[in-house]
């Protein structure tokens, strides 16, 4: 399969991306997705150095909801003076297909400050699933007439697509559930609430190593 990546990527208002030195004496940076979450940490780690090096206090805001949308929004139509960012993934890229309305035009109204960091996505069951790989998995939807659910962090996210393109090209039935960020759905994953998640490794991988979540594959 295609490698499908989280890549979290600091983003702000257009104008604000050329300003030498912002006029505020607090930044704010916004996560689109809940707290815990990989790009939350990701935001979180980067506060710090990059408070020091701007020499301005760095605040972190959570605004999680639709698909990240959210949060998205409120940076896109706040002041373009380089004071409010977003921290946000590479699907941002695919919002303007995904979505029939943003409320604003991420192309003119946001411009991409730089990378922050990168993670592969896994699949993942709960640790008592009988599903040990992705043809397994495949062998079950099709054996289960009305699929199988599955947990992602929302609508167009690289996990999201990259499950979808699994279906496509296997036949398999997979029934998305979509959740606020990837911690809002680890306890269902873990109970078999939904049988199975795609989520980035920065997420799941304190779960898999506690044998508490199973990883069927790397994306």
């Amino acid at each position: 399969m295609r490698m499908a990546a989280f890549v979290a990527t600091l983003v702000l208002a257009t104008t604000g991306a050329h300003a030498a030195s912002p006029p505020c004496a607090q930044l704010r940076i916004i996560v689109p997705f809940s707290p815990g979450g990989a790009t939350d940490v990701a935001a979180r780690i980067i506060v710090e150095p990059l408070g020091a090096a701007l020499k301005k206090l760095i605040v972190v805001e959570n605004r999680a909801g639709a698909t990240g949308n959210i949060g998205t929004a409120i940076v896109a139509k706040s002041a373009p003076d380089g004071c409010t960012y977003v921290m946000n993934t590479a699907a941002i890229l695919t919002y303007q297909w995904a979505f029939a309305s943003l409320g604003y035009d991420p192309n003119k109204d946001l411009a991409a400050v730089g990378g922050v960091g990168r993670s592969p996505s896994l699949i993942l069951t709960g640790a008592k699933s009988t599903a040990t790989d992705l043809a397994g998995l495949v062998r079950l939807s099709k054996a289960t007439p009305e699929g199988l659910s599955y947990a992602t962090a929302g609508r167009g996210l690289m996990p999201h697509l990259a499950v979808e393109e699994l279906a496509r090209t296997t036949g398999a039935k997979f029934v998305p559930v979509f959740y606020k960020g990837a911690p809002d759905f680890m306890g269902d994953l873990m109970t078999g609430r939904v049988t199975f998640g795609s989520t980035a490794a920065a997420n799941s991988m304190p779960l898999v190593r506690e044998g508490k979540l199973k990883a069927l594959a790397v994306m």
